[in-house]
C-alpha cells in the first residue's frame, strides 16, 4: 500500500513538473531564436495546434471520469460533465471554431468586431 501511495506521489509531482521544462525551452527559444518562435506560436501553427488537441485531450478525459463518477452516483459526476463540456468550448474557440481549417469567412459581425475578424469570443473588442 506505501509503494502505491508513493507512485501516486510521483505521478502527480510529475503531472505538476511536467510543464516546466515546456516553459524553459520556449523561454530560451524566444531569446535565442526569436524568428522561430514567433512563427510557432502564430494563429494556425504548432502550439495553437497543441493546445487545442490538449484541450480536447482534457476535455474527453473529464468526460469519461464524470459519466463513471455520475454512473456510480458521485456528485462530482454533473460537475466534470459541464467541466469538459466547458473545456471542449476552450478548444473549439482556440481553433476559432473551425474557420481557418474550413476556409469559412467570419459573419459580417464578427468582422467588425473581433480584433482577428475571427469567429470566436475569446478576440471580441
Amino acid at each position: 500500500m506505501l509503494q502505491l501511495l508513493h507512485r501516486r506521489a510521483g505521478l502527480k509531482m510529475l503531472v505538476l513538473l511536467a510543464p516546466l521544462p515546456v516553459v524553459a525551452g520556449f523561454l530560451a527559444l524566444k531569446v535565442h531564436r526569436p524568428e522561430t518562435y514567433l512563427r510557432l506560436v502564430q494563429e494556425g501553427e504548432l502550439v495553437e495546434n497543441l493546445q487545442f488537441a490538449a484541450y480536447v485531450a482534457t476535455s474527453l478525459m473529464a468526460l469519461y471520469a464524470g459519466l463513471s463518477a455520475w454512473r456510480d452516483r458521485a456528485r462530482v459526476g454533473r460537475a466534470l460533465v459541464v467541466w469538459s463540456a466547458l473545456l471542449a468550448f476552450v478548444a473549439m474557440e482556440e481553433i476559432s471554431w473551425g474557420q481557418r481549417l474550413l476556409h469559412l469567412n467570419a459573419p459580417i459581425w464578427f468582422a467588425r468586431h473581433n480584433a482577428q475578424s475571427e469567429v470566436s469570443i475569446h478576440n471580441l473588442y
